[in-house]
């Protein structure tokens, strides 16, 4: 039409395709056995169904779709944008508002989906679709739970939730404001790129890579699994074709996470502002932490190595159990429990590991310091309970007994600070080298089987044991 058109219900056994000039508006639903197509400078549509089967769903008083898969295709040019209800095709799903707003209620997509819109994009419910799906705007986004990667028909068929492998997800806004999600879901990566700040309860991409950019982060559950086979499997992370399930999210403010599970690499960057996990993550490769302000964690169980650098003061509440490496910077750090060199998988002590923690510019605190071959302290002043290295670390969890490891130990401890450096036991299946040169020392027990050497205003200690020391008072 050359200018507005304006329709009720239609029901259609071929495929329907309407054009206007102006806007296009229908007061009641659009159900078609085909394809559909609408145009117009805006559109302001109720619930429009693609590749239904009128008779059979008439029949069963109940949605059953077509074989084959429906296109429906939503376009809106002007200021106005596109307004809908219910969506569904049994085919791929396209809807563009270049210059206006997307307000959507329920979609479902038997193919791929992609929304994009000049402004904002709003789902009042959920998303689903079977392939990837791609949302885009220069506003924000908000959603209920978006999902790529379920089998639309299938699901329907069965009556249970079917899904199907290699289905990504990608979420694109340039706008101001934060996008919100109750929960996002795919079977391949998920992709957030953008300017804005993001909020969202869950976010699942199992199967696939976790890419986020954005201002600032606040997630609930965040997995990043390379797995497959969910329908039959859920619990069991098998490596999918091409994926190693990881996580790197970049903003340039806060980053914060309830829960973190990954199987592949994750790195966390705050440019400038905090990194937060506020519950325990379960690691299962290397793992790189940093943020221009503080980072703040719960428990970490790691599978590879841990690097954590804060500009600012680097937290940990609960215990960080590592496989590899530990390096951990801030400008002061305060700790529960840290092991470096524990398999998890297996309770049994591996290769030779590093702990290395440094306050830049304030104190180390913690309880247990564990290293099953090198551990190095770093702080103007520090506060630790047991600091020992070269210990098989499996054998103490497991039994609650120390013996040495394999691996020959080295504990080095550095300040250049004038407060004290207070231990209740230092131990080293190898050597002990302490340079302390303003600070006064103190520890309980000291015991190592090479060497001993202090350097610093005074070092005072109970029990010591090992035969050769200097710089020691007892």
């Amino acid at each position: 039409a050359g200018s507005a058109i304006t329709a009720s219900a239609i029901d259609a056994y071929g495929s329907v395709t309407i054009t206007a000039n102006e806007a296009l508006t229908m007061t009641d639903n659009l159900l078609s056995q085909g394809e559909v197509r609408l145009s117009g400078a805006g559109i302001d549509v109720q619930d429009v169904f693609a590749g239904l089967d009128l008779v059979a769903s008439s029949q069963a008083e109940d949605i059953v779709l077509k074989d084959g898969e429906t296109l429906l295709s939503l376009s809106g040019s002007g200021d106005n944008g596109v307004s809908t209800q219910s969506l569904l095709a049994s085919g791929d799903l396209s809807i563009s508002a270049l210059a206006g707003a997307i307000s959507l209620g329920q979609v479902q997509a038997g193919g791929g989906a992609s929304i994009e819109a000049g402004k904002n994009i709003t789902l009042t419910d959920d998303l689903y679709s079977t392939g990837n799906t791609t949302l885009s705007s220069s506003g924000k986004l908000s959603a209920q739970t978006v999902v790529a990667g379920l089998d639309i028909k299938q699901s329907r068929l069965s009556g249970s939730t079917v899904f199907v492998d290699g289905s990504s997800l990608t979420l694109d806004n340039t706008g101001s404001g934060t996008s919100r999600f109750a929960s996002v879901f795919a079977t391949d990566d998920i992709t957030l790129k953008g300017q804005q700040s993001a909020a969202l309860a869950d976010l699942i991409a199992y199967g696939g890579d976790l890419n986020i950019n954005a201002a600032s982060l606040a997630a609930g559950d965040v997995y990043s699994h390379a797995a497959s086979n969910l329908a039959s499997n859920t619990d069991q992370w098998t490596q999918a074709s091409g994926s190693t399930g990881s996580v790197t999210i970049l903003t340039l403010n806060d980053l914060s996470i309830d829960t973190l599970q990954a199987t592949g690499q994750t790195k966390l960057t705050a440019t400038n502002g905090t990194v937060s996990l506020l519950n325990k993550a379960d690691l299962f490769a290397d793992a790189t932490f940093t943020a221009g302000s503080a980072i703040t964690a719960s428990a970490i169980d790691a599978y590879g190595s841990v690097t954590m650098t804060a500009d600012e003061a680097l937290t940990m509440t609960d215990n960080l159990l590592s496989r590899r490496d530990v390096i951990l910077s801030g400008k002061s750090v305060a700790l529960a429990n840290v092991t470096a060199g524990l398999d998890l998988g297996n309770t049994l002590s591996i290769d030779a590991t590093r702990l290395d923690i440094t306050a830049t510019d304030g104190s180390v605190s913690g309880s247990n310091l564990l290293s099953n071959s090198v551990l190095h302290l770093t702080a103007d002043k520090i506060d630790a309970a047991n600091v020992m290295v070269g210990i098989d670390t499996a054998h103490l969890f497991t039994a609650g007994e120390i013996r040495t490891s394999a691996h020959t130990g080295h504990l080095g401890i550095n300040s250049s600070g004038s407060d004290a450096l207070n231990f209740a036991t230092l131990l080293s299946n190898g050597d002990v080298a302490i340079k302390a040169s303003g600070n006064a020392v103190s520890a309980g027990i000291v015991s190592y089987q090479t060497q001993l050497e202090a350097e610093g205003a005074s070092f005072s200690v109970t029990t010591l044991d090992g035969s050769s020391a200097s710089g020691v008072t007892k």
